[in-house]
């Protein structure tokens, strides 16, 4: 009631306020910044915080991977190396000779091709045979393909 004698919440100024009253009455600035001004928000009828959030926030396109990585029951190990694999992060080894990390980028595994994300999961011998061992136990009947259809199919 104190604060509200000297006019509306755009120009209250409550230098000897808490730091509560203080940031309630500033509230103007974050209204400000979504683009909304003191008329609008006095004819509002109802004033919905999701709405200044998204206002806030942006619109993003959500990304076709989403599903693989939120709400899984898998082990957070599992999670993060999919999501750096998704994100194109992953140390391989052809990444980490690009840094001149390491002096080439043969495939540990099978000692045959360069070891990429789409080698290393789907190309290579021996983790081919995994990947068909993990799809038979899934009872999934199906070929492994490279990564970016596989993504795309999970």
């Amino acid at each position: 009631m104190y604060y509200g004698k000297q006019g509306t919440v755009w120009n209250i100024q409550a230098n000897q306020a808490s730091w509560m009253v203080r940031k309630i009455l500033q509230t103007h600035k974050v209204l400000e910044d979504v683009g909304w001004n003191e008329s609008q928000v006095i004819q509002m009828e109802k004033f919905s915080i999701k709405q200044v959030y998204q206002l806030m926030r942006g619109e993003y396109p959500k990304v076709e991977w989403r599903k693989l990585i939120c709400n899984t029951c898998t082990y957070p190990k599992w999670t993060f190396i999919l999501f750096l694999t998704l994100h194109g992060r992953l140390l391989t080894k052809a990444r980490l000779l690009t840094w001149g990390s390491v002096e080439n980028n043969k495939c540990i595994l099978c000692d045959d091709g360069h070891e990429d994300i789409d080698h290393l999961f789907f190309n290579c011998h021996y983790s081919g045979k995994v990947w068909q061992q993990i799809l038979r136990w899934q009872n999934i009947q199906k070929q492994a393909i490279g990564w970016t259809e596989e993504q795309r199919w999970a």
